[in-house]
């Protein structure tokens, strides 16, 4: 083995000692024959020293003809576990005379690239549905001060009918009245005044029956404006629930885009290359 060689492979148990990266390290002459090879916990990857890389085309060889350091990512399907490393010249002097390989497990790296991605991808669906969400509250709560705008027109209309009916009762006490009068008055003509009586009469019942219908339709408006007042009140506490959850869904969406973030730059870290 050359000395050059020698003094690498001699440094290697120190090296991973000192670092405490679990990581493949071989090293190789410049015929592409593996010199020292020391294996990984973590990597099912091993090259028997004395074995020749076959392959002429292999970027150990490139980098044995340029003298240029290679970063190589090896997917899963080649040797059945994900790594990535570096192949660097050794030199003595100007002459390249082996290269050194140093291999890491990208195994966990890819499962935590993997799940930012699920997550982001999840996250970012549920970002969404919360959008959604706000839009439909606060759709809901401008809805809701539309209908307790015209609840309260309907209520002001009503008190203006029963005003209405207010009068009306008082007309018809007014006409029975004169009812009682000119009854008073036929009754004082005599044979004469039988004629103007049985108007009279006709009057009071007309009176009477204008003065239950008025008080009906008088109980039916108080009602309905009782009725609108418990409903206008039910509409705008629903309206503060309504703008209350807008809120806590726009809160919660800048939330959800925080952790969106953070899972994007966990992701991009991962994705840097640690040697």
């Amino acid at each position: 083995m050359h000395k050059k060689l020698q003094e690498v492979a001699n440094g290697i148990s120190l090296f991973k000692s000192i670092s405490g990266v679990d990581a493949a390290i071989g090293v190789w002459n410049k015929e592409g024959v593996v010199e020292v090879f020391h294996k990984s916990n973590n990597l099912e990857i091993y090259f028997e020293p004395g074995r020749k890389l076959e392959d002429e085309n292999d970027k150990l060889y490139e980098v044995l003809r340029t003298g240029v350091q290679v970063y190589n990512k090896v997917p899963r399907e080649v040797f059945g576990h994900a790594f990535e490393g570096t192949i660097t010249p050794i030199r003595d002097g100007n002459e390249i005379v082996g290269v050194v390989t140093y291999c890491v497990s990208t195994e966990e790296k890819e499962s935590i690239i993997q799940n930012t991605n699920d997550l982001t991808d999840v996250l970012g669906h549920t970002d969404e549905s919360i959008e959604e969400i706000k839009i439909g509250t606060e759709t809901l709560a401008s809805n809701m001060s539309k209908v307790k705008t015209i609840t309260e027109l309907v209520k002001e209309q009503a008190e203006q009918a029963a005003e209405v009916v207010e009068n009306i009762k008082s007309n018809a006490k007014y006409s029975n009245i004169l009812a009682l009068n000119a009854s008073i008055e036929s009754a004082r003509a005599g044979q004469a005044g039988k004629g103007f009586a049985v108007v009279s009469d006709e009057m009071r019942k007309f009176s009477k029956l204008s003065t239950d219908a008025a008080q009906k339709i008088n109980d039916n408006l108080a009602q309905m404006v009782k009725s609108l007042d418990e409903a206008a009140e039910a509409i705008k506490a629903s309206a503060i629930i309504a703008e209350e959850q807008a809120g806590a869904a726009s809160h919660l969406n800048e939330k959800f885009d925080t952790v969106i973030a953070s899972a994007n730059k966990v992701n991009e870290i991962c994705k840097t290359k640690v040697m």
